[in-house]
């Protein structure tokens, strides 16, 4: 059909594919979907708990700038 639609000669014979070649292909296309899996899964899980240990240090950086507002304070009215 593509040959049709790109006007080139359709009468080139296609040779039957080699059940060899063809089971290692979808072999090896299983395989490489498995490691991109696998390593979107690690990429995803880095990121998330690198942006709780951010959002934990900034919470930890909140309650020491309240800590010592608090402590200014006090030492004002003294």
């Amino acid at each position: 059909m593509q040959r049709s639609l790109y006007s080139h000669a359709t009468d080139a014979e296609i040779r039957p594919l080699n059940e060899e070649k063809v089971v290692q292909a979808a072999v090896d296309l299983i395989g490489e979907f498995f490691i991109f899996t696998v390593a979107v899964v690690a990429m995803i899980f880095e990121v998330q708990r690198s942006a709780r240990s951010e959002a934990r240090k900034e919470e930890a950086r909140k309650q020491e700038l309240e800590v010592c507002a608090i402590v200014y304070l006090f030492d004002l009215q003294l």
